[in-house]
């Protein structure tokens, strides 16, 4: 290992006898980034030799340690390889470690958000090598919801929620959802025939609580898609409406499985303790994804609850330590003081010692 560091780069392919070490010679090139001065070359070389390693081994770093000269070199050094974007949006990889990959990425390169943008299908439907189609394409949406802040990539995704790709569509229907605070835009949106668009574009009325998106979300709560519904009975209960645990109750005593399903994951996401019983219930539903449902989501609301009971604890506590500073101040106790005898004469005199 040490060999290696110190050697000639340039010989680096003959060194390595196993493609498996890449990712070890990386980290301790990484560890004597500071004190070894052909590091900086070793990295280089190795990205070169082998960009596909390269990659999952210095994405990992990019995307976790904090800013430094060789996390700076190694993001440097990941822009150019040409696949990058390809490889960033590959969605048979954890979509939360590509967003903190990309984020990291950005830091090195602010526009990077526009040129992966740029990779989407344009408003007449153009498709070529460098375009991304499919499940790649919806990846990158995903990503870029995350990762590109308000109304920066509007022009270049703005179009794609009519996109004839199902899977492009829904996901652009959340990014612009998120984006545009139009009513007419979302009712247009909820009459399309894909269930997952419609879903989507609840999904994006999250923490909105104006008059008009409440009443579209009640209206929602009966769609026959039972994950548009489950989405919208998240939206009111975001919204504070005092009757969304009614109308979760009542869902999920449908004759269908699916909407019972969907119900117990939104009862969970609530994390009501008002649910308890119900849910009680659904572990012995006849449908099995409805019984694993409420499983998951049991252990959901146990989380909230411990979690809504240390609160009152710790503010029970704080509460009691204020009361007992404010008595030790209105009443404070006093120190013993020294006593001496003392005696009162009849003719107002008195006579004091000490003891």
């Amino acid at each position: 290992m040490n060999e290696m560091l110190t050697a000639d780069p340039a010989i680096l392919p003959e060194m390595v006898p196993d493609r498996q070490w890449v990712s070890v010679y990386l980290e301790q090139a990484v560890l004597h980034f500071n004190s070894d001065p052909k590091t900086p070359q070793l990295l280089r070389c190795l990205a070169k030799e082998y960009p596909e390693l390269f990659f999952a081994a210095a994405s990992k770093r990019v995307e976790e340690d904090a800013d430094s000269p060789a996390r700076k070199l190694l993001a440097a050094l990941l822009l150019r390889q040409e696949s990058l974007l390809e490889r960033v949006t590959n969605p048979s990889h954890s979509c939360a470690r590509a967003i903190r990959l990309f984020k990291g990425l950005m830091t090195a390169d602010p526009t990077l958000d526009f040129k992966l943008g740029r990779m989407l299908p344009g408003r007449d439907g153009e498709t070529g090598e460098h375009i991304l189609s499919g499940k790649h394409a919806a990846r990158a949406i995903e990503i870029l919801d995350q990762a590109s802040p308000g109304q920066r990539l509007m022009s270049v995704i703005g179009h794609l929620p009519n996109c004839a790709d199902s899977h492009i569509s829904s996901k652009a229907a959340l990014f612009v959802g998120h984006r545009v605070n139009n009513p007419a835009w979302l009712a247009k949106q909820l009459d399309r025939k894909d269930p997952r668009i419609r879903a989507n574009v609840v999904e994006s009325t999250w923490g909105t609580k104006s008059e008009v998106a409440v009443r579209i979300l009640e209206e929602c709560v009966l769609d026959p898609c039972n994950r548009v519904a489950g989405n919208a009975l998240i939206g009111l209960h975001l919204a504070g409406c005092p009757d969304t645990v009614d109308k979760a109750l009542e869902m999920s005593r449908s004759t269908d499985p699916g909407r019972r399903s969907t119900a117990a994951w939104a009862m969970g996401k609530m994390g009501s303790a008002k649910f308890l019983s119900r849910m009680t219930e659904l572990l012995r539903d006849e449908n099995p994804k409805v019984r694993s449902t409420a499983v998951r989501s049991l252990a959901e609301i146990g989380r909230a609850e411990a979690v809504r009971l240390a609160a009152i604890d710790a503010a029970v506590h704080e509460v009691e330590l204020l009361a007992g500073m404010a008595e030790a101040v209105s009443d404070p106790v006093m120190p013993d003081l020294p006593t001496a005898p003392f005696e009162l004469k009849f003719d107002g005199s008195y006579k004091a010692g000490r003891t």
